[in-house]
């Protein structure tokens, strides 16, 4: 992403005008119509400099907090969504890439752990490869025992969203569900299949759903605050 004087550029067919944002964890960003000259950014940011100074300094804890967590060595995974902890052990070597070795109940990383983000790196490789197993051979047993067949299945880590159904069926689910409690994990699974009958939140796609999982209304309120099921490093990996 570009970077012009501390403020990251994001460009947006969808924009229609200059947006800044300030956030703890990216800082300054502004998002612009595709084509907007820099030298009006520029003056954008000028105008708005009191505005950008004050509220940097206001999210200044949590700013330090996140640099924290940016040098933060798991010790453990706590996988809820398979009902499975796993140890996490470090060995430094000269290596520049870095070995995972699982071991059921322990992980063994090697190369250069000092770096930390190659070890976020590392750790992320290793949960979207549990979510592609775990993921799809819960998707496919609950496809069956209520008989809603799906095209495809795709596995992401989204920043916002649990899970997704395309139009033709293909269902994406994020790597982050491993962390959440199963009840959760596969609420949100029976979701996405509700909607390879109902592509919208209508009250027949909700009377499904409550059919596939009695306790969907409990289980979608708590998703709401499911983020903190998952660490928080592995924003970085």
């Amino acid at each position: 992403m570009p970077e012009i004087e501390g403020c990251q550029i994001r460009y947006s067919k969808r924009a229609k005008r200059m947006r800044l944002s300030i956030t703890a964890e990216d800082g300054v960003v502004a998002t612009l119509p595709k084509g907007t000259p820099v030298r009006l950014l520029r003056a954008f940011l000028d105008e708005q400099q009191d505005w950008i100074h004050r509220t940097l300094d206001q999210l200044q804890t949590q700013r330090l907090e996140i640099e924290r967590e940016r040098g933060e060595m798991p010790t453990q995974l706590r996988l809820l969504a398979i009902d499975r902890t796993v140890q996490i052990q470090y060995q430094e070597t000269r290596s520049h890439r870095m070995h995972l070795a699982d071991k059921e109940k322990e992980l063994v990383l090697s190369g250069r752990i000092h770096e930390t983000e190659n070890v976020h790196r590392a750790l992320g490789r290793y949960i979207r490869q549990q979510a592609k197993h775990h993921l799809a051979t819960e998707l496919q047993q609950l496809s069956q025992a209520h008989h809603l067949s799906y095209s495809a299945i795709s596995i992401r880590r989204q920043k916002t969203r649990w899970g997704s159904c395309s139009a033709n069926g293909r269902i994406n689910l994020n790597d982050k569900l491993l962390f959440l409690p199963r009840q959760l994990m596969q609420h949100v699974l029976l979701h996405e299949l509700a909607h390879t009958h109902h592509m919208d939140h209508s009250a027949a796609f909700y009377g499904l759903l409550q059919t596939l999982d009695p306790e969907a209304r409990a289980n979608h309120k708590a998703l709401q605050q499911a983020g903190s099921y998952v660490p928080h490093w592995l924003k970085w990996a």
